[in-house]
């Protein structure tokens, strides 16, 4: 399992919510772990928490595109168009997600069928929109064969 984990100080901190066929993991955080705990994603879970206003999650007009210098080709940004059924539309699929997955979701709705979705995703995402939790996902590109 160890090779599923996120990259933590402190592995002992996220709540593993699901291993999907020993390819990939889902984790959640509370929203005032530590961004120390994120490893990598340190200094790109610090400028989002910076956003965080009165417990407000900050919305993407909260943020300045040079906030995320270094991070542009890897962001991936969704609006919660409707809760129940899950719909999302991918506001911004980052050009390295496009090389990597194979595909560009910019200005498309994330569904369960397409390019790789499964409910386990939109499960997840209802997951951390009920609790206000940071979630981490982990695992192989299986249908590029990349990590």
């Amino acid at each position: 399992m160890d090779e599923f984990a996120p990259p933590l100080t402190d592995p002992g901190n996220p709540d593993i919510w699901r291993i999907l066929d020993d390819q990939w993991m889902m984790a959640t955080f509370p929203i005032d772990a530590p961004s120390e705990v994120f490893g990598e994603f340190e200094s790109f879970i610090r400028v989002w928490k910076a956003k965080v206003k009165n417990d407000r999650l900050p919305d993407w007009r909260d943020f300045e595109l040079q906030d995320f210098e270094g991070w542009y080709g890897w962001l991936s940004v969704f609006d919660v168009e409707q809760r129940n059924p899950l719909r999302l539309r991918c506001r911004l699929w980052g050009t390295n997600l496009v090389r990597m997955f194979g595909y560009d979701l910019t200005n498309k709705y994330r569904e369960v069928g397409n390019h790789g979705y499964q409910t386990d995703d939109d499960e997840f995402a209802e997951v951390l929109l009920e609790g206000n939790l940071i979630g981490y996902d982990k695992g192989w590109v299986y249908w590029q064969n990349k990590v």
